[in-house]
């Protein structure tokens, strides 16, 4: 998957929060300080996340992904609303000295190179000045916090207000409120980074903060919201960024036990205090030994352990448990057990990030597997436990979560690997929400696919590249990664985010299972009893079947807002399934043509959401199957270009589940209460992986698959029991829409042109791997985990699933990663413009157009305006009253886009309720391939310039009807424009950056226009008195520019050197704006300058 590499030019330092009530009177007269900050000046004191002090005036960041590198920051107090910079004169500062700073000014940016990673930053106020130490904690040395110097620039002598002895508020002895023993969570011993001797402004006795007495804020009992045990998602052993101690060592030491050697794949051993990052030696048969190692293993300074053996020798290395040892990568050696050769021992490091976990039942690893008691563990349902997660990535810190639950996923996937691989999917749920890897949602649930059926671990990857280039919603976010369970290494997995209802997947309006649960509540919905239209909830077969959860509906959405579910108020996610499957869901129905849907969420659905969900489906199936219906009319039940983009990518694919089963659809009543496809989901048995195909109407389809052929347009709806070859004669919903001619026309301009979809999929199936998205991308992502997973499970030399009628699409990853390049080539050729295609997509004519019709409504002040537009009286775009025109507030007129085919068609407008231009028996105007405007009782050609302005009055022609009112106003004048003021702080401004290279950029978001504005002239400095909320009522000098935007525009950006200040803001004409800049850039319009 994508990598990140850390940047101090790139990326923000985290910001510091120091609460600061010690401060208050003393670092400025009449200064309100509320907190602190310490912003890195990495790419234009750009926003970062507040990080609260632990201790008030002092907190340590963690920054070893600086290590080695200068970091630049400024303090930041923030007084009275507003803030003010405090910084040196530009120094590079030494770790544990004071250096004074100056309050506001222009002063530059402290610097500082970072050596271990964990800093120290401390404010601290000597003699009524701000002083800043910046210190490192180093595992070998002990650190204090207090200058190891005087202050470059303090006073010779002790400040008038420094103690000459211990603090008087410092404690002699333990707290008298604190427990009578160390806390709960405090190491055994002291950290190693604890200092030998007390520190020079520390108490007499051991520090407050250190583990050997309880802190002077520890409460007399635990706090009311304190768990009485540990949190269930707490490590199981130390934190993972405790220094590394004998008693650490001691703990990886006796981590596993039994004849076996371990190896720490951690990136940084000596900073994770913990034993999920150990993996195990495997032996995969008699003499042959394997060590699988994540991306993140220093194979040149690994640690290795071993129990069970007197000694252990590697090639020509004795080893001593625990000690560091140098290996090479791709390399073997050979293995010597307790003095005697016992083998070949192979290291392989792979290219993927590493997920490890601790369960409580190891995770199953053979085919035919039982659980722990015996069971077999034949259904996904069958395994079932927790525990701990962790995940690590190159240049990342070690991060541990509680695994709340683990479980089997998949239907026929858990099957194939019950009986042929041995490698199983699984469900994961996160104790609570986290983002769990950079190229991932934040989130709680997750899935972990096995790829089994596909060898060259990249189908689903495509896909999901190529929805997520073409603008399908919500597809989801994935990472290889290398899984460990309890030590030993399981395989390669791509992680992806799980199909729900939340803000990390399908982010909706509603989840309408939480809120049936909160109508409910009392009730387990989950034991609720459940009833059905026929009387049978394992109905599989019967059209318009319904069945559904007893329970009342909700009256209230998550806000309070009254809603009716009965009415359409909600948001559903469906699935399509298996005839044979459907039995198995809660809530679900039937179609009129005989298509099973589940409703995944709600998943406990009410007999009402049923009854809405069911009706909307079936009057979008009614429209779909009708041959005759428009573009317009599909447009009014679903959202086409969702369904013909989903279409197209079943049809490149040949997914063998093809609107069979993994095919979602969501209705989100905020949005409208049509149906849209997305996400797409489940493609392993796809794009030439799979040799047969089920339920196809033609019986000259060919087998095996190949991609010369139509698929997805000619399939149909999914009988059990089906014989291959034979025919319902009811195509499935996707191919019904799919063949409707408007719809296939719509088709061809979504596949064709630069930014069409055989343009977009050619890139991704030949663009480099320097191209992020690319099928070369992700195989350099993939290549060294796939390899590992080959040399542990044997599946592409073996291809143990044949018998399902999968492909062998080569002996090597190499060779089955260029079976599927080419196999997507072909495919995409022959749509295209193959030598059988009768109906290829290509089309030089089908071209999305840009003609349009305009209607002044200012002469008739009609409520709702439509376009009735026909070729003629057999080729209707829309039955009457015709499509809805919508305003365009560019223009002031209302406006609908000439669908393709109907550039030179006739037009008649109207209002819906009987009133229509031209009149009754009359023939529409004409249109002759130009947009048109009627305004006034006129038609004429009408083509924008610049279609953000519009004319000043409307065209002159012979009228076809004279209007019987006089409009009411006029269009907005053509190149009108508003006049902008900016004051920009001097001190901000960068030396030499004062005028040339200063531009500004408009725009306005709900009209999509944007634009670069005009500087009226190159800035002249002012002065002027800014309010409580920059300065407190201070002085400042500005520079003022002039800046001319259309008047369309509803705000701007200013731009310095390499970064944009400002924000989304709405702008009058001559109103002033004044621009101060701090952590990412704001503006505010609350004043005139």
């Amino acid at each position: 998957m994508r990598k990140r590499t850390k940047s101090i030019v790139s990326e923000v330092l985290a910001l510091l929060i120091i609460m600061s009530t010690l401060f208050v009177g003393t670092i400025q007269a009449n200064a309100a300080i509320s907190y602190w900050r310490v912003c890195g000046d990495f790419n234009g004191w750009g926003a970062s996340t507040d990080v609260i002090s632990g201790s008030p005036g002092e907190i340590t960041l963690n920054l070893k992904d600086y290590v080695g590198k200068t970091i630049e920051f400024k303090m930041v107090a923030f007084e009275n609303g507003g803030n003010t910079w405090c910084a040196t004169s530009g120094q590079t500062l030494t770790s544990g000295t004071a250096y004074k700073m100056t309050w506001g000014g222009s002063s530059s940016n402290m610097k500082y190179t970072v050596t271990n990673g964990d800093v120290n930053f401390k404010i601290s106020v000597i003699n009524n000045a701000n002083y800043v130490t910046v210190t490192e904690q180093s595992p070998t040395e002990p650190v204090t916090d207090a200058p190891t110097a005087a202050p470059t620039d303090a006073p010779t002598t002790a400040p008038t207000n420094a103690p000459t002895t211990a603090p008087t508020d410092a404690p002699t002895t333990a707290p008298t409120d604190a427990p009578t023993t160390a806390p709960t969570d405090a190491p055994t011993v002291a950290p190693t980074d604890a200092p030998t001797v007390a520190p020079t402004d520390a108490p007499t006795t051991a520090p407050t903060d250190t583990p050997t007495a309880a802190p002077t804020d520890a409460p007399t009992a635990a706090p009311t919201d304190a768990p009485t045990a540990a949190p269930t998602d707490a490590p199981t052993a130390a934190p993972t960024d405790a220094p590394t101690t004998n008693d650490t060592k001691e703990l990886k030491q006796k981590a596993f036990t039994g004849k076996t050697l371990w190896v720490d794949t951690a990136e940084n051993p000596s900073l994770v205090n913990s034993t999920l990052s150990l993996v195990k030696m495997y032996e995969k048969s008699s003499g042959s030994y394997y060590l699988y190692l994540p991306e993140t293993a220093n194979v040149k300074n690994l640690p290795v352990y071993f129990s069970g053996y007197s000694s252990v020798k590697i090639g020509n290395q004795t080893i001593k448990s625990g000690d560091e040892y140098s290996f090479d990568a791709d390399s073997s050696y050979t293995l010597y057990l307790n003095g005697s050769n016992a083998g070949s021992l192979k290291i392989y490091k792979s290219t993927s990030p590493a997920m490890y976990l601790s369960t409580k039942e190891s995770m199953p690893t053979t085919t035919y597997a039982k659980s722990a008691n015996g069971t077999p563990l034949d259904n996904k349902d069958a395994f079932s436990t927790s525990g701990t997660l962790a995940t690590s990535e190159q240049g990342k810190s070690f991060q541990e979560t509680s695994l709340k639950k683990i479980k089997g996923r998949g239907n026929s996937s858990w099957q194939a690997s019950y009986e042929c691989f041995g490698k199983y999917s699984y469900n994961i749920t996160l104790g609570s929400k986290t983002k769990i890897y950079s190229t991932m949602n934040s989130g709680k649930k997750y899935c972990l696919l096995a790829n089994n059926a596909d060898e060259s671990y990249l189908r689903n990857v495509f896909t999901f590249a190529l929805a997520d280039q073409i603008g399908l919603a919500y597809t989801p976010t994935f990472q290889y990664v290398d899984l460990y369970d309890n030590g030993e290494y399981m395989g390669s997995f791509m992680v992806t985010d799980k199909i729900e209802v939340n803000s990390q997947s399908v982010d909706l309006a509603y989840n309408l299972d939480d809120l049936n649960e909160t109508a409910n509540k009392g009730t387990d919905l989950s034991k609720a009893a459940r009833s059905s239209s026929t009387g049978n909830v394992n109905d599989t077969t019967t059209a318009n079947f319904k069945k559904w959860v007893d329970m009342k509906d909700p009256t209230t959405d998550q806000n309070g807002n009254t809603i009716n579910v009965s009415n359409g108020d909600g948001a559903y996610l469906l699935e399509f399934e298996l005839q044979d499957r459907f039995a198995d869901e809660i809530s679900g129905f039937i179609s009129n043509k005989g298509q099973q849907v589940v409703v995944k969420v709600p998943e406990l659905a009410s007999k009402a959401e049923i009854n809405y969900v069911s009706s909307l489906f079936n009057k979008a199936e009614n429209v779909v199957y009708n041959s005759t219906s428009t573009l317009a009319d599909l447009e009014k039940v679903i959202d086409v270009d969702s369904f013909l983009k989903v279409f197209l990518i079943q049809e490149l694919s040949e997914n063998l589940d093809s609107c069979a089963t993994s095919y979602y659809i969501y209705i989100d009543s905020s949005i409208d209460n049509r149906l849209h496809a997305a996400p797409v989901w489940d493609y392993d048995w796809s794009y030439g992986q799979y040799n047969q195909v089920r339920q196809i109407a033609s019986s000259t389809y060919k087998n095996p698959v190949v991609a010369e052929q139509w698929y997805a347009k000619i399939k149909e709806i999914y009988r059990a029991n089906q014989s291959l070859g034979t025919t319902t004669g009811i195509k499935n919903f996707q191919a019904a829409a799919a063949n409707n001619s408007y719809a296939w026309n719509q088709i061809k301009v979504l596949w064709n042109g630069t930014d069409g979809f055989y343009n977009i999929a050619k890139t991704i199936a030949n663009g480099n791997d320097s191209i992020k998205g690319s099928l070369a991308y992700y195989i350099k992502d993939v290549e060294g985990s796939a390899k590992m997973n080959e040399s542990r499970w044997d599946f592409i030399a073996k291809n143990p699933i044949l018998l399902w009628g999968s492909a062998d699409t080569g002996s090597t990853y190499s060779a089955t990663t260029s079976y599927l390049k080419n196999w997507i080539n072909a495919r995409l050729d022959w749509m295209h413009n193959g030598t059988e295609n009768t109906t290829p997509l290509k089309s030089e004519a089908i071209i999305p157009t840009n003609q349009y019709i305009y209607f002044n409504n200012n002469s008739y002040n009609w409520n709702n305006i439509y376009a009735y537009i026909y070729n003629s009286a057999s080729d209707i775009y829309e039955t009457w009253s015709g499509s809805t025109m919508t305003y365009d507030s560019a223009t002031g007129y209302y406006k609908i886009q000439v669908p393709a085919g109907y550039e030179n068609a006739y037009v008649i407008f109207n209002n819906g309720s009987g009133t229509q231009v031209p009149g009754q028996n009359q023939s529409g105007f004409k249109m002759s391939g130009k947009s048109i405007l009627f305004a006034n009782g006129t038609v004429t050609e009408y083509e924008l310039e610049n279609p953000t302005e519009a004319p000043t009055e409307a065209p002159t022609a012979i009228p076809t009807e004279t209007p019987t009112e006089t409009p009411t106003e006029n269009p907005t004048e053509p190149n009108a424009t508003k006049t902008i003021q900016v004051g920009i702080a001097y001190y901000l401004i960068d030396s030499g950056k004062l005028h040339g290279d200063i531009t500004a950029h408009y725009w306005n978001n709900s009209l999509g226009i944007s634009g670069d504005a005009t500087l009226v002239d190159s800035g002249k400095s002012i002065n002027c008195s800014v309010g409580s909320q920059y300065w407190n009522n201070q002085s400042v000098k500005f520079y003022l520019y002039t800046v001319e935007i259309p008047a369309s525009a509803d705000g701007f950006k200013l731009h310095m050197g390499n970064t944009w200040y400002g924000n989304d803001v709405t702008l009058t004409n001559g109103q002033g704006v004044l621009m101060f800049e701090y952590g990412g850039g704001y503006i505010y319009n609350q004043q005139t300058l």
